[in-house]
């Protein structure tokens, strides 16, 4: 690799943009890991996975209401690394002579309302990405996937000869139906 190459990825991987993903992917994912866990299991108990998964979505939902907390949380915990690490969550500009000669209640004033713009800026992003993982959870465990699901599982289990309740079948045939239109 090119040293600029090599350069350009160190700032990356210095910017709090960078630092912010990984504090906000850290929180989903400590979320998403007891789904996770109950997926990666041998012998998934296909009831206990759609519970867990609706507990799951519930849970990524509340992060999603007006209250600022939970991500104020997360957020200061970023600010606090990038501190330490001489990381700045402003956005990057370069400031002219005139910053210099202004009076500290100024840039005081400045740097609120820089840390306020951050703050929406990622919190903005955060709802995005919580948005991603619910969209896709939702549509994993559809009420319809998991009554196929469940009937795929009886014929396959069952050493009888499947038999099947009027029930099954119609659900079968609502979805070969909706298969066709696709």
């Amino acid at each position: 690799l090119g040293d600029v190459y090599k350069r350009q990825l160190l700032n990356h991987l210095r910017s709090f943009k960078f630092l912010i993903t990984i504090f906000i992917l850290d929180r989903l994912f400590s979320i998403t890991n007891i789904l996770h866990e109950l997926l990666q299991k041998p012998e998934i108990d296909i009831v206990s996975a759609n519970q867990r998964a609706q507990v799951t979505i519930s849970t990524l939902k509340s992060y999603l209401s007006d209250d600022d907390e939970n991500f104020q949380e997360i957020f200061d915990s970023a600010i606090e690394v990038a501190k330490n690490n001489h990381i700045s969550y402003e956005e990057q500009h370069l400031p002219g002579r005139r910053a210099k000669r202004r009076r500290e209640s100024e840039i005081e004033a400045q740097n609120n309302d820089e840390n306020n713009f951050a703050f929406s800026r990622y919190k903005s992003q955060f709802c995005e990405i919580i948005n991603i993982f619910i969209n896709n959870l939702e549509n994993r465990f559809k009420t319809e996937n998991i009554s196929i699901i469940l009937l795929i599982y009886k014929i396959i289990v069952d050493d009888r000869k499947p038999v099947f309740s009027l029930c099954d079948l119609n659900l079968y045939n609502d979805y070969i139906s909706l298969s066709d239109l696709n």
